[in-house]
């Protein structure tokens, strides 16, 4: 507001350029002209425009002086006491001239329904007529900018007289329980002098609006509030917040039918968890009308802070009257900049910041229509903002199994498979802002003829969006435990079957499986998720790690959280990441990140596998922490054995003596060296079993040269 306020003002410092020549010029409709002429002529002698427009030897606004119609020289023969006798003439006329009807017009029309939503009085409903056709009219703006720059005071003197209203009622008109200020409609600012146009604020676009037949009253609000568009998804798609929803729609449904006043929810989560689609969401389930607060007018520019609080304003008095309305205040970051901003002042809130703290909690306490307020990070809200708020709502991008639900009811149109939809649901960062937006392009996509199923389209968009925040798009593991995977070939110092029984007997268990790379550690973990059918969340150090301080104990809270929400078995694949000995950190971070993971190991109530090639490196309390740890070591002759004859079996190649006699100095295979093999047979083919050992013996090779080889460099002792 302050940015587009300072623009005008500064063309205002020269007010009496003529903006047009002509009378046909200026815009304003036929039937307000007779007012805008009376008004004008008023300014121009009651209270001495004159002595800005008419100067001894040429006239600065031949335009205005045309446009009322005076039959005066003002060029060649201008005389300045002629011109003033013709001007004070049609005065005198103009005085006792009866005022057209015009009740009929869109202007009134529409002041007439402002007047029954906000109860504004006769005078209030004048002071709204008249500022509206001063920025209608280029003339009457002309006149209004040559009384000069006006305090406070002036201002109320110039509106007593141009619309005959007593003095104490214009104050009273601009009052701060008026109708007018209360709303925001309009209001003096008394930050310093400035002309009549800019010391009279407006809100923005709403005079043009006014003098426009509205269909739905409500357009005249656009760049303050909307009607929010219909829920995407129904209140039991948030199936994983189910208890808390319920509670949340029942006590809105007690305080509208009760007329609560000050009602005021948070809903908060990062970026495209679906806040706004669950806001929409209880607003259907309760059969109320949903407003939102506008973020951007209709040219698409961005509304500043100031303003959107000035639209949530106006909108609790527009609104104040209807039985089932909410409101929605979305992206309330805003609230922190406008705060901050000269523009928060112009709203009216002067002082200190303690002053505005409490306009603001003000603002929470005495609202009539409840508010569900929208943001995705908490941190910057002040304590004593925070604690305003009724219901405190955490939203987290939801389970694998609610992502899905939510995936097939976006794309139903599209007709993608369930399967598709579970596959698809793996990736952890499938937002549903994101799906919503991935159905919608790939859609048109497909109703343009583009190439490739529907399935194909979605995971383009999909992968795409993820790719540039950084994630991979990741398939369902949940499969992945039974395919391939032989809990014999495992060589590990413990029963695992007895393992996976007491698992499935108290379906919560910490476990550390340590042993060198390859050997079935993360493998086995999934096996267990499959055999209790249950879902897996798998996550890797990179997923967790963040550059900012405090975010990497925030995702490790969350990784926790998303495995109870899911009731999936979480596996932590290079957990010495965040177990590492804390006598050898060396930034407080690090100290911090074992303690945090330390915490929701302790709490968690889950089955949790931490994996590490690098168990000497663990913090010593986390160890006391894990239920079990399982050491995986490599295979033993008759495991390489199995694996090597199942092996030749998918190759088609014949086992022999002298391979299973290679075989035995082979002494540090595990399963990964023959899945690397089994690869590798895709580029090069393997004619015999000879060929096979050799593969696995030269993986053997690297292994032992990565184990081996020291790093860096050696200097001799002297």
């Amino acid at each position: 507001m302050r940015s587009s306020m300072t623009r005008r003002r500064s063309r205002s410092s020269f007010p009496f350029n003529s903006l047009c020549e002509s009378p046909a010029s200026d815009p304003i409709a036929p039937e307000f002209a007779v007012y805008c002429q009376k008004w004008t002529l008023r300014a121009l002698i009651d209270l001495g425009g004159h002595n800005s427009v008419l100067h001894d030897g040429h006239c600065s606004e031949p335009g205005l002086i045309r446009s009322l119609g005076l039959n005066v020289d003002l060029e060649l023969n201008y005389q300045q006491e002629k011109v003033l006798d013709e001007l004070k003439k049609k005065h005198r006329e103009t005085v006792i001239t009866a005022l057209p009807e015009v009740s009929t017009s869109a202007l009134m029309k529409n002041i007439a329904w402002l007047t029954e939503q906000l109860g504004l009085t006769v005078d209030e409903q004048k002071i709204l007529f008249f500022c509206v056709l001063e920025r209608q009219s280029v003339y009457l703006r002309q006149t209004m900018a040559a009384l000069g720059a006006m305090t406070s005071s002036r201002v109320i003197t110039v509106l007593s007289v141009l619309l005959e209203i007593p003095q104490p009622n214009v104050h009273k008109a601009f009052s701060q329980n008026s109708g007018l200020t209360r709303s925001g409609l309009v209001s003096i600012d008394d930050t310093n002098c400035f002309d009549f146009c800019n010391k009279i604020d407006l809100i923005e676009g709403l005079s043009e609006r006014l003098v426009v037949e509205q269909h739905n009253p409500f357009n005249l609000f656009a760049d303050n509030f909307v009607v929010a568009p219909e829920a995407e998804l129904e209140m039991d798609r948030f199936e994983h917040m189910k208890v808390k929803l319920q509670r949340l729609t029942k006590y809105l449904e007690f305080s509208l039918k009760n007329d609560q006043d000050g009602v005021n929810i948070l809903v908060y989560g990062s970026p495209g968890t679906g806040k706004t689609m669950c806001a929409r969401a209880i607003a259907k389930e309760l059969g109320a009308e949903l407003f939102e607060v506008a973020v951007e007018n209709r040219q698409g520019d961005r509304i500043s802070g100031a303003n959107r609080l000035s639209a949530y304003r106006l909108s609790q008095r527009i609104l104040a009257e209807r039985k089932k309305a909410i409101i929605v205040f979305d992206e309330i970051e805003d609230i922190n900049t406008a705060s901050r901003s000269d523009d928060f002042e112009m709203l009216g809130n002067r002082g200190n910041r303690t002053g505005q703290k409490g306009w603001f909690n003000q603002l929470l306490e005495h609202n009539q229509i409840p508010a569900i307020w929208i943001t995705n990070n908490i941190r910057f809200l002040d304590p004593a903002h925070l604690r305003r708020f009724d219901y405190h709502l955490q939203m987290d991008i939801p389970p694998a199994r609610v992502r899905s639900a939510m995936l097939a009811e976006f794309t139903k149109v599209l007709n993608v498979t369930k399967q598709w939809c579970d596959d698809m649901a793996a990736n952890d960062k499938l937002s549903p802002g994101l799906m919503a937006r991935a159905a919608k392009v790939a859609l048109s996509m497909n109703e343009a003829g583009a190439d490739g199923t529907p399935e194909e389209l979605l995971e383009d968009v999909i992968e795409s969006a993820l790719k540039v925040q950084k994630y991979t798009m990741r398939r369902n593991l949940t499969k992945s435990g039974k395919v391939g995977y032989q809990l014999e070939a495992t060589n590990a110092d413990c029963n695992l079957l007895q393992i996976i029984d007491g698992l499935r007997e108290t379906v919560e268990g910490r476990l550390c499986l340590f042993g060198p790379a390859g050997t079935g550690k993360s493998a086995f973990a999934q096996f267990v998720a499959a055999e209790l059918d249950k879902p897996v969340l798998l996550k890797r150090a990179s997923d967790i790690l963040g550059k900012y301080v405090g975010e990497t104990e925030e995702r490790m809270a969350d990784m926790f959280k998303e495995a109870t929400a899911n009731g999936a078995v979480l596996i932590l694949d290079e957990a010495d990441s965040f177990l590492r000995s804390r006598e050898n950190a060396r930034q407080s971070w690090e100290i911090s990140a074992v303690n945090e993971m330390l915490v929701q190991m302790e709490s968690f109530q889950g089955i949790f596998f931490a994996t590490t090639n690098l168990m000497d490196q663990l913090d010593s309390a986390s160890l006391r922490r894990f239920d079990a740890k399982i050491n995986f070591g490599f295979l033993k002759f008759d495991q390489c054995v199995m694996l090597f004859d199942n092996m030749c079996g998918q190759l088609g190649v014949d086992s022999n003596e002298l391979a299973y006699v290679s075989l035995r100095f082979l002494d540090k295979l595990t399963p990964g060296d023959f899945t690397n093999v089994m690869r590798q047979s895709r580029l090069r083919p393997m004619r015999n079993a000879s060929d096979l050992i050799d593969r696995l013996t030269q993986e053997m090779s690297l292994k032992k040269l990565s184990n081996g080889r020291p790093m860096g460099f050696l200097v001799e002792a002297a």
